[in-house]
């Protein structure tokens, strides 16, 4: 004896129906979402051209490191064969020795 089909679905084509539900879900709202959106384009002026200094300023706060570091140094090797300071003389910040 069969039983009449009164619509009842199985366990997969539930999973199925609700499959497909999803993904028209999804695609609506991302038309919805990018429809929404127009208001991103981009925006243009025109201005009458003109002879004069280019001026160019640009605020910003923060830290300013330069981008390569070197070291500078030197090194002298050698015999002292004169000296023409006397060792006992005070000496301050741009004295000049004769």
């Amino acid at each position: 004896m069969r039983f009449p089909d009164v619509g009842f679905r199985t366990g997969n084509e539930n999973k199925e129906q609700m499959a497909h539900l999803g993904g028209a879900v999804v695609v609506v709202g991302l038309f919805v979402a990018f429809s929404l959106n127009h208001n991103n384009a981009p925006q243009h002026f025109t201005a009458k051209v003109d002879k004069g200094e280019i001026h160019d300023v640009v605020d910003a706060t923060g830290m300013i490191n330069a981008v390569i570091t070197v070291q500078v140094g030197s090194q002298v090797s050698g015999t002292i064969s004169k000296l023409y300071v006397d060792s006992t003389r005070a000496c301050t910040k741009a004295t000049l020795w004769h």
